[in-house]
């Protein structure tokens, strides 16, 4: 992956911060068929 070999950004459907996790479970729903992997992310600054 480093070396760029690998290209894993078109296996990533979409982005959810962490406070919006509830819309990102609704979007997984809504797009079964084309969802490879949507990512929630966690970050200790929004607290």
């Amino acid at each position: 992956m480093e070396e760029g070999k690998i290209q894993l950004r078109p296996l990533m459907s979409r982005h959810f911060a962490f406070k919006d996790y509830l819309d990102a479970y609704k979007y997984i729903d809504a797009n079964r068929e084309a969802t490879m992997k949507v990512l929630i992310d966690v970050d200790d600054s929004e607290e």
